[in-house]
């Protein structure tokens, strides 16, 4: 699960650098009528029993890793759902003709395939992957399907590459990779390596997509980690992330069509500037 940090200025500029306190909100903000949705009609939770049991999972996740994008409750945002091609995602799922499979990784509890599942998509098409394993765990509780859930789970470094591993088992099987608040916990020369990870997970062939959401900024550059995070990260506008699939392309010898929309969001005490991206293999 990647750790969304809020900077200022890239490193090197001599200006002072404002990264996130590891924010907890004490109480749970309305929540909007998707994610309500989700936990009334998918984990069959009663409208008045909602808010109090995304608190208490919370905790339980706070306790054991006090991140940012938990104590702020982030993972009820569901940002697949968002992008503006998830309609033709979810229809591509369930095709009889032609089921595309879809990986989710960094998926922290797996929130964005269970609105898969709600809206439709077939279990049997949906992977995610995960570093720590706890998260999988608490995702089960926290949608209430620990019997029922339909899609397939692999913990573990997604860099792992061990012949016989079940990470290394899917490579070449995958067509639309989704990584949320992923490529952004990285500089530029691990996000190339990361993104050349990914694109092994992907079948050999042109209509692949990988896309995503990240933290991005109008001033593209390294920023530094959150306290006691070693090395840097790279966050990027439309220009810059061009520029990194560019590098990306001639390393792999393919070609990719990149879309990518840098938005200014409003958060609580402050504004987040989110890159939105998706990259279609061309050739």
């Amino acid at each position: 699960m990647a750790t969304e940090i809020q900077t200022t200025a890239p490193t090197g500029t001599g200006q002072s650098k404002d990264v996130a306190d590891y924010i907890h909100d004490a109480d749970l903000p309305d929540l909007p009528p998707a994610v309500r949705t989700l936990f009334e009609e998918y984990s069959k939770i009663p409208a008045a029993e909602v808010q109090p049991h995304v608190l208490e999972l919370r905790e339980r996740a706070w306790q054991i890793f006090p991140y940012p994008c938990i104590g702020r409750l982030r993972f009820l945002d569901f940002s697949l759902s968002t992008m503006p091609s998830y309609d033709k995602i979810l229809s591509s799922l369930s095709s009889k003709e032609d089921p595309k499979t879809l990986m989710d990784v960094g998926c922290c509890f797996g929130q964005d395939l269970r609105k898969l599942l709600l809206d439709g998509a077939p279990g049997s098409q949906l992977v995610g992957v995960e570093l720590k394993p706890e998260f999988i765990d608490m995702g089960y509780d926290l949608f209430m399907d620990r019997k029922t859930y339909q899609g397939k789970f692999v913990t573990g470094d997604f860099f792992e590459e061990t012949t016989g591993s079940a990470m290394k088992a899917l490579d070449g099987t995958i067509d639309i990779l989704h990584i949320a608040s992923f490529l952004h916990i990285f500089g530029w020369d691990e996000q190339v390596r990361a993104a050349m990870r990914l694109m092994g997970f992907l079948k050999n062939k042109p209509g692949t997509i990988i896309l995503g959401r990240q933290l991005g900024s109008s001033k593209p550059g390294e920023y530094r980690h959150p306290a006691g995070v070693a090395g840097v990260t790279y966050s990027h506008d439309e220009e810059s992330f061009q520029k990194l699939w560019t590098e990306i392309e001639k390393k792999t010898t393919t070609k990719w069509k990149i879309e990518a929309n840098l938005k200014k969001v409003p958060t609580k005490g402050s504004t987040l500037e989110l890159l939105y991206f998706e990259a279609t293999r061309t050739e």
